[in-house]
């Protein structure tokens, strides 16, 4: 059930990525609601295990992250939703960077890695760029 769960939110994550579309779909979705702290703890535990994980070094794709992470953190402190000391907070409880090395590269954090990777850094800057344009103010939401 967890792992459907993971599985759905990483696909909620990549889904940013695609161009908006025409008609009802995204219904009753406003705003930065869509899952602003939701995308930005997922790409926070990507981040980690990019950094932290053998074989997922990945230069471009760390820049990707990162950039991802900083659109997303500016748009919570330009909206006065939080400040710079509260989203490092947010990276380390959200990140996983008080995970042991074992269960962070081979659990649930590996496969949100693995799916960002696959879509590419460019679809996630390119879907966060969109995330954070949105109107109102920054909720969870519902990446899922």
């Amino acid at each position: 059930m967890r792992r459907r769960r993971l599985r759905a939110a990483a696909a909620g994550l990549l889904a940013l990525a695609a161009p908006a579309a025409a008609g009802p779909a995204g219904a009753g979705k406003t705003g930065t609601d869509e899952g602003l702290y939701c995308t930005m703890a997922i790409v926070s535990v990507a981040a980690e295990v990019e950094r932290r994980c053998p074989g997922k070094a990945d230069p471009a794709l760390r820049a990707a992250l990162e950039e991802s992470l900083r659109l997303m953190e500016a748009r919570v402190i330009a909206s006065g939703a939080g400040d710079s000391a509260s989203l490092a907070r947010f990276r380390r409880e959200q990140g996983g960077v008080g995970a042991d090395d074992a269960t962070l590269c081979a659990g649930d954090g590996a496969m949100l890695y693995e799916a960002i990777r696959k879509a590419g850094g460019a679809a996630l800057v390119a879907g966060t760029r969109r995330l954070v344009s949105r109107p109102g103010k920054p909720g969870w939401g519902d990446c899922f």
